[in-house]
């Protein structure tokens, strides 16, 4: 009795972080294709056949979708269901994704918490803690422009695939009849996010630190117990590798305003500083910030 109360328990609290997403993006859906959607889905002849899969897997260059053809494989979705017409279907999916990451987080810091190593500290509030963080992740004011400005799913896409892969390791590290399947399912989520975007290089470090602070014990133990584990995520890094090679960034992340790689490097330290404050306070929050500013390594 008690386990399908606590059972009815998290299904409510899934619930409540559904309804609290679609509440709170409920007036995103009319917003219009702005600045990089124009290129990347407007001007973007790749996704206008859905049929063409190969087309679709190659998107074109200096685009937001350029070397992702996960995300150019879901824009092409959308336009098959409704071009461009209207908004509404690819905010849907926006605002879909932003669900999924929510109740990925939610499971993922719950069973945290009821893992071998804090279950005796936090064994008893786990569910109501997990769904804390992941309300506050559903509200939080800084992930408004990656569900609500279009192409910038690739931001939330691959989101969902890093949960979703340190959630499959998660539990294949628990030893679980299923282990094998999870394994799998981390390995092929871990692909589907290096073909998002590429900051999901860091997922094979991150999952492996998970298992080392809130597994094994240490980062040692978990590569001695799940190296296949570990070695198959890092394989992952080679789809990446590939699809950089083939289609790199160039003026679409910046590079085009004349900004050299050491100069772009400086300043992303600056925005990292500044992401973290907004983190704890989000004023001011802006689309744009400007250019690049010329800076010193002494400056940031």
């Amino acid at each position: 009795a008690g386990q399908s109360d606590m059972d009815r328990h998290v299904k409510f609290l899934s619930a409540t972080l559904v309804l609290v997403t679609l509440a709170v993006y409920s007036n995103s859906y009319q917003g219009q294709f702005v600045l990089d959607d124009r290129l990347s889905i407007l001007k973007n002849p790749s996704i206008r056949n859905l049929g063409n899969l190969l087309t679709i897997l190659h998107p074109p260059s200096d685009a937001t979708v350029t070397s992702r053809p996960l995300l150019n494989l879901t824009l092409a979705v959308n336009y098959h269901l409704e071009g461009t017409r209207s908004t509404v279907g690819y905010h849907a999916i926006n605002v879909a994704i932003h669900v999924a990451n929510s109740l990925l987080l939610f499971g993922l810091v719950r069973q945290t918490l009821l893992g071998p190593r804090l279950a005796e500290r936090f064994g008893l509030t786990a569910t109501q803690l997990a769904f804390a963080c992941a309300l506050l992740w559903v509200v939080h004011p800084l992930c408004t422009s990656c569900v609500t400005y279009i192409v910038q799913r690739a931001e939330s896409l691959m989101t969902m695939c890093l949960l979703a892969t340190l959630y499959c390791s998660m539990r294949a590290n628990r030893g679980s009849e299923r282990s094998d399947s999870w394994t799998t399912a981390a390995l092929v989520t871990c692909g589907l996010g290096m073909t998002s975007k590429e900051v999901m290089v860091a997922a094979p470090v991150v999952a492996l630190c998970y298992d080392g602070i809130f597994v094994a014990g240490s980062i040692v133990a978990a590569l001695r117990a799940r190296m296949g584990l570990y070695a198959g995520l890092a394989a992952t890094w080679i789809l990446l590798i590939a699809l950089m090679a083939s289609a790199p960034h160039g003026s679409s992340v910046g590079f085009g305003q004349g900004v050299g790689s050491y100069q772009y490097l400086l300043n992303q330290g600056a925005v990292v500083a500044g992401y973290l404050g907004k983190f704890i306070w989000s004023v001011p929050l802006q689309l744009d910030y400007g250019r690049p500013r010329e800076l010193a390594l002494g400056d940031v």
